[in-house]
């Protein structure tokens, strides 16, 4: 696992939650681990999006409309949330968006690996 990327991704969907957030408001953050996979969750009460413009939020440059975009944050290229579901991605994980009303719930999920069978693998080619 390349930690940095991990991290970039995170802090994306932080980022994007900051932005996006209802102001005031608050920002959950969950971690939730079994044997085979992590999953973080960055949550947070936000504008309401249509179909149409969420099936696009995961896209390269898309921006959902200036309204949405918070004072004294800078709105970006519209690049984060696809940079952190190719992250995902290439460490075999997903990136989901479940959307219900005013709520937005990132779920960033990634495989653990077998230590032992990785140590047992590497051994043998010693």
């Amino acid at each position: 696992m390349d930690s940095d990327k991990i991290a970039r991704a995170i802090d994306n969907l932080l980022m994007n939650a900051l932005k996006y957030s209802i102001k005031p408001g608050a920002i959950h953050v969950r971690m939730i681990t079994d044997p085979k996979q992590a999953a973080i969750e960055v949550e947070n009460r936000g504008i309401p999006l249509t179909r149409e413009q969420q099936e696009k939020l995961f896209e390269r440059f898309y921006k959902v409309d200036h309204s949405r975009s918070s004072e004294g944050i800078q709105t970006g290229a519209g690049l984060g949330l696809s940079i952190a579901r190719n992250i995902a991605e290439r460490h075999g994980g997903t990136l989901t968006l479940d959307h219900v009303n005013d709520v937005f719930t990132f779920r960033l999920t990634i495989p653990i690996k077998d230590c032992d069978a990785l140590l047992e693998s590497e051994m043998q080619n010693l």
